[in-house]
């Protein structure tokens, strides 16, 4: 922060004295509101504080009213501090007051604005208040389903954040061991796992990524079988009275197959299995793993699209 700025918004010029650390600079805008963080996609900062890292991209606005200044916390990670107070509702700011961002303390230098009389006119966006807000990366879809007294089942807040941690995997390697890595978390009992990908070259099954990674626990026959079917499959260790090579090498007893269909297209199938369990899977634990390759289908297949883009 080496220029000299003045913030000014209406009715009146809103000047605020920003201190960080030793440096202390003061800054001028022009609207009628200023959002007060670091640089992000979703709410760009007209105060940008990113040199110090204790301040959330999105977390603090003030906006002008006609009775005067206001500021409000969007729900920042450390919190807002008005005059040494917490902020948790909207406030109203006077001249001389201190706000605490992180570590940068503020001064108002305003003067009070003067009211004027009005005629009643229609709500608007600046007589709006936004009571609460999240940042999108700090998203938490699993207390949706928190209970009264804030519990959450751990099952169902895996299940319901998965296809926002798919979203973030950078790549295919990355987001396939992501999958195979929760499946033992999200499904009891499977205690090994692998994801087979149709290479789109030779539409043959490829091992993208398994639990263990040494000894992908696949079965191709079922794995073929689930693919041209289109059906998630439950098996056990005797298929039709004959038992395959693969599950005897690989002591497979019991374990769950579902293809990864995205649209109109099968672009592979998960595996898991749990070689200790002597009793077969649940057809709830079924449809807990065809959510997870729905939602990995898609995933795969935004990431095929981004990279052929």
């Amino acid at each position: 922060m080496s220029t000299t700025n003045v913030i000014e918004l209406k009715p009146s010029t809103l000047r605020l004295e920003v201190t960080y650390r030793d440096d202390t600079q003061r800054y001028e805008f022009e609207g009628k509101e200023v959002v007060i963080g670091r640089p992000n996609p979703y709410l760009p900062p007209t105060l940008d504080l990113s040199e110090d890292i204790l301040v959330s991209r999105t977390h603090a606005r003030i906006w002008v009213n006609v009775d005067g200044y206001w500021i409000e916390d969007l729900v920042s990670k450390h919190g807002t501090f008005v005059n040494g107070g917490r902020l948790t509702l909207r406030r109203q700011l006077n001249p001389g007051d201190f706000i605490q961002i992180g570590e940068t303390t503020l001064k108002v230098l305003c003067p009070a604005p003067t009211r004027k009389a009005e005629p009643a006119k229609p709500l608007n966006d600046e007589e709006i208040s936004v009571d609460s807000a999240l940042a999108v990366e700090e998203t938490a879809l699993g207390k949706v389903a928190a209970d009264a007294g804030g519990q959450i089942d751990p099952q169902v807040e895996l299940l319901l954040e998965l296809p926002l941690k798919l979203a973030s995997q950078t790549n295919m390697a990355s987001l396939t061991k992501y999958v195979v890595n929760q499946l033992p978390k999200l499904i009891p009992g499977v205690e090994r796992a692998a994801v087979l990908l149709i290479n789109s070259d030779t539409a043959e099954l490829m091992v993208a990524a398994s639990l263990p990674a040494e000894d992908p626990p696949v079965s191709r026959t079922l794995a073929l079988r689930a693919v041209k079917e289109g059906r998630a499959l439950i098996w056990r260790k005797v298929i039709d009275g004959v038992e395959s090579q693969s599950m005897r090498r690989l002591e497979m007893k019991v374990g769950m197959y579902a293809p990864l269909v995205w649209g109109d297209r099968t672009v592979g199938v998960i595996c898991v299995d749990n070689p200790k369990r002597d009793c077969r899977f649940s057809e709830r634990e079924l449809r807990l793993l065809m959510t997870v390759a729905a939602y990995t289908a898609m995933a795969v297949s935004f990431n095929r699209l981004k990279e052929a883009l």
